[in-house]
């Protein structure tokens, strides 16, 4: 795991703000007609939203940590290796550690 390494102390919470900022880069890399991809966006008529806004809210304020908007973070998370980087950034300024 790319964050964690000796020279510096991390807590759970940032390894799990990591991995979910890298869960998100997944999900965006999907094909638009897997249910995963769909199902972040998606509205549902007349349903409960809780759920769905606390998903599509949590990926939205991720990306704008990094300044990225879904049109960018699509196109930028093709690139694995920037998005691990863009994921290990997002934590280190959550915590003003950059």
């Amino acid at each position: 795991m790319p964050i964690a390494d000796d020279s510096t102390d991390y807590k759970i919470e940032d390894i799990v703000a990591e991995r979910r900022f890298r869960l998100a880069g997944h999900i965006l890399r999907l094909p638009h007609h897997r249910h995963s991809k769909t199902a972040v966006r998606w509205t549902p008529a007349g349903g409960t939203r809780s759920s769905k806004e606390n998903m599509e809210k949590d990926i939205a304020r991720r990306l704008g940590r990094v300044h990225l908007t879904w049109n960018e973070a699509e196109v930028m998370a093709s690139d694995r290796s920037y998005w691990r980087q863009a994921a290990e950034q997002c934590v280190l300024q959550q915590h003003g550690r950059n």
